[in-house]
């Protein structure tokens, strides 16, 4: 035997990290393995491997992966613009598959009401004029009301657990609700056109982890349909102002929402961090409030 195997190590499949440690006892084996098998493992993981170290260098192919600071890193620096227009949807959604959450990361932002505790809570991790990044909680059983992102994007990933996307197309608006609307977004209250539902889909940490949503390709709402707590991470690009809730019976009404600093800007102490229903950030029963 002039060559083997001794280490195989793999880690999550997030990651994609696959580790092997070759012990060679003979120079000719070593140069055999660097015409032959190794450049066939480079040719077949250089799409996992891109950004990686070379096998070359370190014996091993590793995906880059995010941290959530790296990723915040990057949205900061990439995520700009007036509306989704302004964004390359594609990239940002690559580079959001990139993070491998952590616990010990955001673990910090997980918060249930307890004055509710099937309330899902919004929890901010970070805030600018781009967008906002927050954590949600789904606790087992509860669901969004069905709303649109107004002009912002609207990219999610699964941090824990499972939820459902549940995607609707844009209905027509009646006019007088639209003139409401231009007036006094708070108060505007009005009619749609029935609820037209195009796809349902799950997301988990195991499959299909995120999804994007703007205004041009529908409305959605999120649900929780286990037993067990799920998290997500959103981020809303740019931070949004208003959105429209829609119910299936047809009436429409704009909840104005409000943002602040996250926790990282100085925004809040950690007590607050763990009560963002009292920060004013994002009001869950104005936003799950029905017509």
């Amino acid at each position: 035997m002039t060559s083997a195997v001794s280490d195989v190590r793999v880690c999550h499949p997030k990651v994609g990290e696959v580790v092997f440690i070759v012990t060679f006892v003979s120079r000719a084996a070593l140069d055999k393995f660097k015409v032959g098998p190794q450049v066939e493992f480079e040719k077949s993981l250089e799409g996992l491997a891109c950004n990686g170290a070379n096998f070359e260098a370190s014996g091993s192919m590793m995906p880059a992966a995010h941290t959530l600071t790296s990723l915040l890193d990057y949205l900061k620096k990439s995520v700009k613009g007036d509306d989704h227009n302004a964004h390359d949807v594609r990239e940002v959604s690559k580079e959001i598959e990139r993070w491998f959450p952590r616990p010990g990361e955001y673990d910090k932002y997980i918060s249930l009401d307890p004055n509710d505790p099937k309330k899902y809570t919004r929890n901010l991790i970070h805030g600018d004029e781009n967008m906002d990044v927050i954590l949600m909680c789904w606790p087992p059983g509860c669901k969004s009301t069905i709303h649109d992102h107004d002009a912002s994007s609207c990219w999610v990933t699964v941090v824990e657990g499972s939820v459902h996307e549940v995607q609707y197309q844009l209905p027509q608006l009646d006019r007088k609700f639209l003139e409401a609307e231009q007036k006094d977004p708070a108060t505007a209250i009005g009619h749609c056109g029935k609820l037209k539902l195009v796809n349902v889909a799950e997301l988990d940490t195991g499959g299909v982890t995120g999804t994007y949503a703007n205004n041009d390709i529908g409305i959605h709402r999120v649900e929780n349909r286990t037993s067990t707590l799920a998290c997500t991470l959103h981020v809303y690009a740019p931070p949004l102002k208003k959105m429209k809730i829609f119910s299936e019976e047809g009436t429409v009404h704009v909840h104005v929402a409000n943002s602040s600093k996250g926790c990282e800007e100085g925004g809040c102490d950690d007590e607050m961090c763990r009560k963002p229903w009292e920060r004013g950030i994002f009001d869950v029963e104005a936003w799950n409030k029905q017509a």
